[in-house]
């Protein structure tokens, strides 16, 4: 209320200080996501697509890496608000899973496409829940984002599918496949690489999609990224739960014979299942070199020190070799049609696919999982809180002392001068509440910001804006906004004051 008092005095309307700051009358600040789409010339930003990618719009351990290397809160409180925003729009801490295209205000956008997956446009979203938790390590943790990981565990089970239950004696077919059907590739449809029969109790385990009006019974190869998650979630509990780890292990099993039953031993972008188990989709057959299966093997093979993961790995690692080229290795049309290469090696394949092949098949030393987490795009960043990263965390720090601050009793008779000749640099202060006035100051920044972005024109010199140009996009980030709006005659101090 004070710091809309103080906006009103120097001139700003009562309306228009509602209509960011709130009446009091539950009214709340509108968040905007992080548009899809950004022309690094002009700075201008779009959504291009119409909507924003659930997975895009929250990617918490660089900016906060970058919070703490250069002492700059915004980076982190930025993906802050976006989380919440997210968790108001889509109520996440209740559903668990959220709808993979977006408005800008965080809510579904209207769509007969939009569902709820774990692929294409969603994935990272829930990965980065489980990483945030690893890198922020109870010191810069937004405790929204271990609810929000734990309401998702809890709603998990509900895109799982299961397949038929067949006979896997020795000398049957496993999975079930038509007699008439040619197996394909050196497993086919026959098994895994050095697993035993026992070890793969049936029955098969799918990732399925939910739109608004139906289920989906599809698999992007994205979704290999689950078993990893859940082995990565087991390696950093007290507690090791092998009902967790046998899931993410049929997980990984489904994930792995989308490579075995091609003929190239590589996993199409999409694959479809039945209650018999996994079939073509014949419009997405190409392979383009993705990493999330050998990433998931890396981490059971961490958490697990099971061979059968390296195993598995290395019969992948040949695969890929098999598309080397004279100028690198190529992705490929078709995953059936091994001669027919695409013109392309996307450079996710070196930083990504055979980051975690060299990491599968070295010693546990050459990255520590428990003082680095890998970000979804393979970055390896040091644990906050860890002693080797020698990072402080500067933005909100927690109390390093839980005693309270007592009130003095009342002097007793003869102790009136005692009390008079103390020195103020004893008395006690309240750090609690200092750090409390520091939040409020960095609210009121922030609500600043926005009334800035919405009437900054109002006060600025109109000519400014005679040409396109807008308020919003040339006048931050404060004090030198968009230096491709400025030039000898229109400047930051002219336009944005």
């Amino acid at each position: 209320a004070e710091f809309k008092k103080l906006l009103h005095h120097v001139g700003l309307p009562t309306e228009a200080l509602d209509s960011v700051l709130g009446n009091g009358k539950n009214s709340e600040v509108v968040i905007s996501l992080p548009s899809s789409d950004i022309n690094l010339g002009s700075g201008e930003t779009k959504n291009l697509a119409g909507f924003i990618s659930l997975a895009e719009a929250y990617v918490p351990i660089e900016w906060k890496y970058l919070a703490a290397l250069t002492t700059n809160c915004s980076y982190s409180a930025a993906q802050d608000r976006v989380l919440h925003a997210i968790n108001r729009s889509l109520n996440l801490e209740e559903n668990g899973l959220g709808m993979i295209m977006l408005k800008q205000d965080g809510k579904a956008f209207p769509s007969a496409q939009n569902r709820l997956s774990l692929g294409s446009r969603g994935d990272s979203f829930y990965e980065y829940l489980l990483k945030d938790l690893i890198f922020s390590a109870d010191v810069a943790e937004d405790k929204l984002t271990k609810k929000l990981w734990s309401s998702f565990r809890a709603k998990l089970p509900g895109l799982f599918a299961e397949g038929h239950q067949v006979d896997r004696t020795p000398g049957s077919s496993w999975p079930h496949r038509s007699p008439k059907e040619v197996p394909r590739g050196r497993g086919g449809a026959l098994g895994g690489w050095h697993e035993f029969w026992k070890d793969a109790p049936s029955p098969w385990l799918f990732l399925k999609e939910i739109t608004p009006h139906h289920t989906v019974p599809k698999m992007d190869h994205l979704v290999c990224f689950l078993p990893g998650a859940i082995a990565l979630e087991i390696f950093h509990s007290e507690k090791k739960s092998e009902v967790d780890l046998q899931l993410a292990h049929r997980l990984a099993q489904t994930c792995v014979h989308m490579y075995w039953r091609t003929v190239s031993d590589l996993a199409p972008e999409i694959t479809r299942f039945t209650q018999n188990g996994l079939v073509d989709d014949k419009g997405s057959m190409h392979n383009i070199l993705r990493p999330e299966t050998i990433e998931s093997l890396f981490l059971l093979w961490r958490t697990s020190k099971k061979q059968i993961y390296r195993n598995w790995g290395q019969r992948m690692l040949a695969a890929f070799y098999r598309t080397k080229t004279r100028f690198g290795f190529a992705s490929l049309h078709n995953v059936n049609q091994p001669s027919k290469r695409r013109d392309d090696m996307p450079s996710f394949f070196v930083a990504e696919t055979l980051k975690y092949l060299f990491l599968l098949f070295s010693p546990d030393t050459v990255l520590p999982l428990d003082q680095y987490v890998l970000s979804t795009e393979a970055h390896p960043v040091p644990i906050l809180g860890k002693a080797h990263s020698g990072l402080k965390w500067p933005c909100h720090p927690k109390q390093t002392s839980q005693a309270k601050a007592e009130k003095p009793e009342d002097p007793k008779d003869g102790d009136q001068a005692t009390k008079e000749s103390t020195p103020k640099s004893t008395q006690v202060c309240d750090p609690q509440r200092v750090q409390q006035l520091e939040e409020q100051m960095k609210e009121g920044e922030r609500q600043l910001q926005k009334i800035r972005r919405e009437y900054g024109m109002c006060v600025s010199d109109p000519i400014c804006w005679a040409s396109g140009y807008t308020y919003e996009d040339c006048c931050f980030p404060v004090p030198v906004g968009n230096t491709a709006c400025w030039d000898a005659e229109f400047t930051y101090s002219r336009c944005c004051g």
